[in-house]
């Protein structure tokens, strides 16, 4: 899966426990996750559906001063931080017969989301510091819904595009809750121009 290229050290070891799992030191439950909508039964010759781990992942909204990080733990495991919750996401890729290779993906999953105050500095010089050490604005978790027309990025006529929505429910570290939503889309056009647009959005709740 493709996800913004921040926080690169860090996200080789979060993909890293991803893939393994929880450890046995850690007492995890898997949470649960939507169902794939108009999804088939089973996989097949042209659809595949299966659950697996997914990279840490990055939204930023410099115009808002905001950053969010999506995470499968209740905690930053590859910065040394306990968690209890390991959830596993849901995948579906669809194969295009017409074009070898081509293959659109959904990704469906539950995840623990923690937002940042972010002014544009490099956090990749120090990510663990900054996750850890960084006043938080809010944590808690978002249902993320995320779309590739390309998965494999092969060479095609239509426009490679891929991204994601999340919404959910944080609570703010300065006193109560807030509604949480972040859009992020990337879309290579046929002119070979990329278009990126990306925003988070925080509406503190009664």
């Amino acid at each position: 899966m493709r996800s913004v290229p921040l926080l690169a050290v860090l996200a080789l070891a979060s993909t890293a426990c991803a893939e393994a799992g929880p450890t046995g030191s850690s007492p995890a439950s898997s949470g649960s996750v939507a169902s794939l909508a108009n999804a088939p039964a089973a996989s097949g010759p042209l659809v595949v559906r299966f659950e697996g781990g997914y990279p840490i992942t990055v939204t930023f909204d410099l115009a808002d001063g905001l950053l969010a990080v999506f995470i499968a733990r209740d905690g930053f495991a590859g910065c040394g931080e306990p968690f209890t919750i390991f959830r596993l996401a849901q995948y579906q890729q669809v194969s295009n017969p017409a074009v070898q290779d081509l293959i659109n993906e959904l990704f469906r999953t539950e995840t623990f989301v923690t937002v940042y105050p972010w002014e544009g500095q490099d956090i990749e010089v120090d990510p663990c510091g900054f996750l850890l050490n960084t006043p938080k604005v809010g944590r808690g978790t978002a249902n993320v819904v995320r779309t590739d027309n390309n998965a494999a990025g092969v060479e095609a006529q239509r426009a490679n595009a891929f991204g994601y929505t999340a919404e959910g429910t944080l609570t703010l570290t300065g006193g109560g809750k807030a509604q949480f939503r972040a859009f992020f889309r990337v879309a290579f056009t046929s002119s070979g121009e990329v278009e990126a647009n990306q925003d988070i959005n925080l509406v503190p709740m009664p």
